[in-house]
């Protein structure tokens, strides 16, 4: 039987989506899982600073296993996430 936190041991709700999928822009046969820096006005619509990790076999020698790059909303899709949900990063403490 698991024991009930108490409010004081629970991290505070996320005021904001910050993990998403990031599909379309570059090396993308798949999408990838990003993480939202900061958002901008592009137009009518919106863009956010997006950083995610790439494979290294995805990528020359001389480039960086990641891409930080300008991503359009519509290419977004955003991943809830709540760090007092259980799971197994519960037991670590």
């Amino acid at each position: 039987m698991g024991m009930n936190p108490s409010r004081f041991d629970r991290w505070p709700k996320p005021d904001r989506v910050r993990h998403v999928w990031v599909f379309g822009p570059a090396r993308a046969d798949r999408p990838h899982q990003g993480l939202v820096l900061e958002w901008k006005r592009d137009g009518y619509d919106w863009a956010a600073r997006v950083v995610w990790v790439i494979d290294r076999d995805e990528t020359a020698a001389d480039e960086p296993p990641y891409v930080v790059a300008w991503v359009p909303r519509r290419l977004l899709d955003p991943v809830r996430s709540d760090p007092n949900e259980t799971g197994p990063h519960r037991s670590r403490r």
